[in-house]
């Protein structure tokens, strides 16, 4: 089965709010920006330094945890 998630490594200081639209885009679905927020619970309520490991599903890995 295909694997949905990529990794992203964060190249400059930002928020996580900021980070998250600029890699998912500012129109996602509210299911795919929980889903990001599962996926990197761990960097949440932080500001992000270089060199931060990002997870990013693809919208296919999103239908495949609803299952």
């Amino acid at each position: 089965m295909h694997s949905g998630a990529q990794g992203y490594i964060n190249d400059r200081t930002t928020d996580y709010h900021s980070l998250k639209s600029r890699l998912m885009g500012h129109g996602i679905s509210p299911q795919r920006s929980d889903h990001f927020d599962v996926l990197n619970h761990q960097l949440r309520h932080r500001l992000m330094s270089p060199g931060k490991l990002v997870i990013v599903a693809d919208a296919y890995s999103l239908s495949c945890s609803l299952e």
